[in-house]
């Protein structure tokens, strides 16, 4: 008789041990603990612990539809139209944060007030972020003047309101919003504030309108009727990485203040206006000015500037330095249709005009610019 050959003993020795094997894994336990089952599913409040906005948990009163009251976190659970006599969302209490979830508030209807509205005296640390406000009779977003301190604003676009797009109090921050089409400033800004990566567009007043101790970089101000970025009487602001395009004048601030690496093309009057104390450093000027009056792509009217390494083309007036006390610096400028610079006595410079070189095809080559000092400011 013929033996089984090995290798057929031993798969059949392995399955045999599989089986045994996968009876053990599947049997539970013999003595399952004692005592009720309880729920392993999380309770509403653990899944969504926010406070949605309603009629039963944010009622309104006689002018606004929902109003919070008490510190925490709160949402929008759907679009919200707007109701004549009535702001749309009203917040007097400290320490709320309101999610409008990407919802719209539509306020077109006649008669509205604010769209989100904060008040009362002392309020702070108030967040509203996330939707679109347009539409409403006043102000998109309005956070109270002297009232509210450390708000955040974020992701918000705000347009066609019958205001401003913005109020925004006191040390607050504010990004990554929008104002477009507002019947007053795209903006208003109050002191402390740090504005980034925001836009405003075709206001018919100013793009951002601001006091003092606010810090601005990465916005643009485009077509709006008023000036595009402005703080007139307030001093120590800053600009950096900003762009004002087809606005009345560019960028116009008051003493003390700083404008970086900022882009002023096709404003109406000046590209960038200072008054004194100012620093005037590495901005790009281009197109300004519509000839009467005669438009700047760098106007300071007071003492005491520096105004260093930007550059002018084609304005009406490249320089306009309009007070003794500024010291010009490592500055170039072409092709302005009426002067290059235009300077009052006072001042500390050294302008020169930079001779063509000949081609190049190689390594070396070049006329210079007519002097060696470091500087040296150049027409060409």
């Amino acid at each position: 008789m013929k033996l089984p050959r090995p290798r057929v003993i031993a798969v059949s020795s392995c399955a045999l041990m599989l089986a045994a094997t996968a009876g053990l894994l599947v049997a539970g336990p013999l003595n399952p603990p004692g005592g009720p089952i309880g729920a392993t599913m999380k309770t509403l409040a653990e899944v969504e612990p926010r406070i949605a906005l309603s009629a039963a948990n944010t009622p309104g009163d006689a002018d606004s539809i929902y109003k919070i009251t008490q510190p925490g976190s709160y949402y929008l659970t759907g679009n919200l139209t707007g109701v004549a006599g009535k702001h749309g969302i009203e917040i007097t209490a400290s320490n709320v944060s309101l999610d409008l979830g990407g919802m719209h508030l539509d306020g077109s209807t006649p008669g509205t007030f604010h769209g989100i509205y904060t008040i009362g005296s002392g309020l702070s640390n108030v967040a509203v972020f996330n939707g679109t406000v347009s539409g409403w009779g006043g102000a998109g977003v309005h956070h109270s003047i002297n009232g509210t301190i450390g708000g955040r604003v974020e992701r918000i676009h705000s347009n066609s309101n019958g205001l401003q797009g913005f109020v925004v109090g006191n040390s607050s921050s504010v990004s990554d919003c929008s104002a477009y089409d507002n019947a007053g400033d795209g903006f208003v800004i109050y002191s402390g504030c740090v504005v980034r990566d925001c836009e405003s567009r075709a206001n018919a007043g100013d793009g951002f309108d601001f006091t003092g101790g606010v810090s601005l970089s990465g916005c643009a101000a485009y077509a709006n009727t008023g000036t595009g970025f402005v703080a007139s009487t307030f001093s120590a602001n800053t600009l950096d990485h900003c762009i004002a395009y087809s606005n009345l004048i560019g960028i116009s601030l008051a003493s003390g203040s700083s404008v970086l690496d900022c882009t002023a093309v096709a404003n109406n009057i000046d590209g960038v206006r200072v008054s004194s104390r100012c620093t005037v450093r590495g901005n790009t000027c281009l197109e300004n000015g519509a000839s009467d009056p005669a438009g700047a792509g760098v106007r300071t009217t007071g003492a005491d500037n520096r105004v260093e390494a930007n550059h002018c083309a084609l304005n009406d007036i490249g320089y306009a330095i309009k007070a003794s006390g500024n010291a010009l610096l490592r500055n170039s400028a072409t092709g302005n249709s009426v002067l290059n610079w235009s300077i009052v006595s006072g001042n500390t410079f050294l302008i020169v005009s930079a001779p063509a070189s000949a081609a190049l095809d190689g390594n070396a080559g070049g006329s210079g610019y007519g002097s060696t000092d470091p500087n040296a400011n150049i027409t060409y």
